[in-house]
């Protein structure tokens, strides 16, 4: 369950940013129908082996997605790991998205 729920965030993640992808959508659709039926062993593994297969390609669209076509490529970049004392906002690649839409929304804005 853990990774089909990470599967489903990688998805929702790149929908959020303009790339959704029906073949995803339809491997999670498959999955979960198969979820609500009693599975011996072998369709449990075989569906496991379908939930990593998929989560590959969702997570490489996912990065595809945030990094090239829509802010290019990512360059390593040295950060002070000191705290400094004033506001400051922590950003995850998940986040930056939500970052872009708050540094526009508030530019020029002091």
């Amino acid at each position: 369950p853990r990774e089909l729920k990470g599967l489903c965030a990688y998805s929702c993640h790149a929908r959020h940013l303009g790339f959704e992808s029906e073949n995803v959508n339809a491997a999670v659709e498959e999955i979960l129908d198969t979820l609500s039926e009693e599975n011996d062993f072998d369709t449990a593994l075989t569906n496991c082996m379908k939930v990593g297969e998929v989560n590959v390609r969702s997570y490489g669209r996912c990065w595809s997605a945030v990094t090239v076509e829509t802010y290019g490529n990512p360059t390593p970049y040295e950060v002070r790991r000191r705290p400094v004392p004033r506001k400051c906002i922590l950003v995850s690649g998940h986040d930056i998205h939500d970052l872009d839409l708050l540094l526009k929304a508030s530019e020029g804005k002091a």
